[in-house]
């Protein structure tokens, strides 16, 4: 159902043909052959869920969840997923919080490492807006870490 092509550089691209019959390609960068044979079984998926019209399973949406932001623009851009859609405008702060509360699935002290992330992030853009915040900002909260 789809190709991964290997670019010069190490970069990788899966071309498929999409549910019009429209030839269409994903460039996912630079990684290894077995991320991107695992990113094309999972686009596959998509595309199948796509095809007959059904939503992707519980596995596929987790993942939808987990990966970056810039590749899962790349699905919505191919209508292989919905863009993430974020309630009103919260703030960083907040939207930590909802998160959080969010994932009762997760161990303790997992939880534990959780909040001493998140604490340091909100001392850093707590009343920042989600949709403000930007790979600039989080270089910054890079620094602001190792300072």
């Amino acid at each position: 159902m789809a190709s991964l092509i290997k670019d010069q550089g190490g970069k990788k691209r899966i071309a498929f043909v999409d549910h019009n019959g429209n030839r269409k390609q994903i460039r996912i960068g630079k990684c290894s052959v077995r991320d991107a044979e695992s990113f094309k079984t999972r686009l596959e998926s998509l595309l199948s869920a796509k095809i007959q019209g059904v939503e992707p399973s519980r596995l596929d949406a987790e993942w939808l969840n987990e990966i970056s932001p810039v590749l899962r623009d790349k699905l919505v851009k191919v209508e292989l997923c919905r863009p993430l859609e974020i309630e009103g405008n919260p703030t960083v702060s907040k939207w930590i919080t909802d998160y959080m509360d969010s994932r009762t699935d997760v161990k303790e002290s997992t939880v534990k490492t959780w909040n001493s992330a998140a604490n340091n992030l909100r001392g850093f853009a707590g009343d920042k807006q989600v949709k403000d915040f930007t790979a600039f900002d989080a270089q910054n909260f890079r620094s602001y870490l190792i300072e």
